[in-house]
């Protein structure tokens, strides 16, 4: 009994001070490699497209378009969205159900040319972003199947745990959806090695998947950490988006143009945090902690002439 409790209290895995110090580098690390503006291009490029989507959004409010965005909830009519105010007031909502589309189907290409970049770029060696965006389709089916199952995944938790706190009143209905947030952040780290592996390592999904929650629990509380502090990012606009329609009806409509904005903004500086962060924990720990499971040898396209064995090691 003694000899389990003094391993219990010395895993490497759950050493807060540790832990937090070597999440805070992998952060530092991908902040000062912004000095090359190119590694932040697959980000603002991501951003822009949004921009994009919400400018269409706003200038179909008379156009039969609208029939497409009324689709994707259930029970909003066209008809409907073709009136101001309700066109800006539905704006987060209807728009916050075209991202989940986006975010599994596009937004995964853009975090694959970061990883490659990021990888590149942390051996100081020279990138391309032509290169990294190519190489990201060329892996696209492993990458789009990897994050529709986490996306299923962390819906799934935080849905049921939603409809769970529906039988509690008070604290403890805010105490379970507290508790779904957390659990879906820990579904998040389980899978945020997952993309490294396919694009640094070769591995299919299914490889990448399982070597993803085998390296988050080697180092659970790190990842956790990495997957957590750049959410803590976004708290403040998604308190403001829930009170939105409310803060719009007192001061002017077009204040959810302002909100969702300010939303896209925070979350292309959290993204870019994670992915980086990950990807550069990723490379660590294969140099300082145990060795990282199988993968063929590929070249990184970013990094224009060196395998992925020779970044790594």
């Amino acid at each position: 009994m003694g000899y389990t409790a003094d391993r219990t209290s010395g895993d490497p895995r759950f050493d807060l001070p540790t832990n937090a110090r070597s999440a805070f580098r992998a952060f530092q690390t991908s902040l000062t490699l912004l000095h090359d503006i190119r590694l932040i291009l697959p980000s603002g490029l991501y951003f822009l497209l949004q921009i994009g989507v919400m400018t269409c959004y706003l200038l179909c409010i008379h156009s039969p378009l609208n029939r497409f965005w009324a689709a994707l909830w259930p029970g909003l009519t066209g008809e409907r969205l073709s009136h101001f105010p309700e066109h800006l007031i539905l704006m987060q909502a209807v728009l916050g159900r075209f991202d989940i589309l986006s975010d599994i189907l596009v937004h995964v290409i853009f975090q694959g040319a970061i990883i490659l970049l990021v990888a590149a770029a942390f051996r100081e060696n020279p990138v391309s972003v032509g290169g990294s965006f190519k190489h990201s389709l060329k892996r696209y089916p492993h990458l789009v199947i990897t994050s529709l199952l986490a996306s299923c995944c962390i819906f799934a938790v935080i849905t049921l745990t939603r409809a769970l706190s529906a039988s509690f009143e008070g604290a403890a209905g805010k105490g379970i959806i507290a508790l779904g947030i957390l659990l879906g952040l820990v579904m998040q780290a389980l899978f945020l090695y997952a993309l490294p592996f396919i694009l640094l390592r070769g591995s299919s999904f299914s490889q990448a998947i399982g070597k993803s929650f085998i390296l988050a629990w080697s180092s659970f509380l790190k990842t956790l950490l990495l997957v957590g502090l750049p959410f803590v990012l976004t708290i403040p606009t998604m308190l403001l988006n829930y009170k939105a329609e409310i803060i719009s009806l007192r001061l002017s409509p077009e204040f959810m143009i302002h909100i969702h904005v300010i939303g896209e903004i925070m979350r292309l500086i959290s993204t870019y945090l994670i992915t980086a962060g990950a990807t550069i924990a990723f490379i660590r720990q294969k140099k300082t902690g145990r060795p990282l499971a199988g993968g063929k040898i590929i070249r990184n396209p970013a990094s224009q002439g060196r395998t992925m064995d020779e970044i790594d090691n």
